[in-house]
């Protein structure tokens, strides 16, 4: 099977701020081995990066020169994520805060995969955030993350007074 690059074949996920040899040595960060729950509609969670992993601003400078400032941010959704999946993803990967630190392995385009730490915050009301399928169903929920920072790779995206 060919890897998917914006899905869950390839999103790993984990609660807090860690390495990105440590989110790559442990399978149960991978988003479609989490524990299927009981009132899972599929064998497996589905996830994907909602559109592309936003790269901060591109600032020029008075010379003209440019360069990207800022941080990492995106949306992850989460495909059929019924009530009892909510309750495990709050627990474990949420850490059970509706803003939490969390480290996300995904694809970018222009970097390839990447580990980044950043902050995950959870949705406010359900019904805003996704389409309901049934009474409890939900499907592409979305949870935005924001302040990320690459980690393990050459590439930084922090300010630099070379950019002067």
């Amino acid at each position: 099977m060919a890897l998917q690059y914006e899905t869950s074949e390839l999103i790993r996920i984990a609660n807090g701020h860690i390495s990105k040899s440590a989110i790559l040595s442990n399978s149960d960060y991978l988003i479609s081995n989490f524990t299927i729950q009981s009132d899972s509609k599929t064998p497996h969670w589905l996830a994907y990066i909602d559109g592309t992993i936003n790269n901060g601003t591109i600032v020029q400078s008075i010379s003209g020169n440019g360069g990207l400032y800022g941080k990492y941010s995106g949306s992850l959704t989460i495909a059929l994520f019924t009530p009892d999946m909510q309750q495990y993803f709050f627990d474990t990967v949420m850490g059970n805060k509706y803003i939490s630190p969390i480290t996300l392995y995904a694809f970018h385009p222009r970097y390839k995969e990447v580990a980044i730490q950043c902050y995950l915050r959870w949705f406010e009301n359900i019904a805003s955030n996704g389409t309901q399928q049934t009474d409890t169903d939900y499907t592409n929920v979305s949870m935005v993350w924001n302040r990320g920072v690459i980690v393990g790779n050459a590439y930084s995206s922090a300010y630099s007074s070379a950019y002067e």
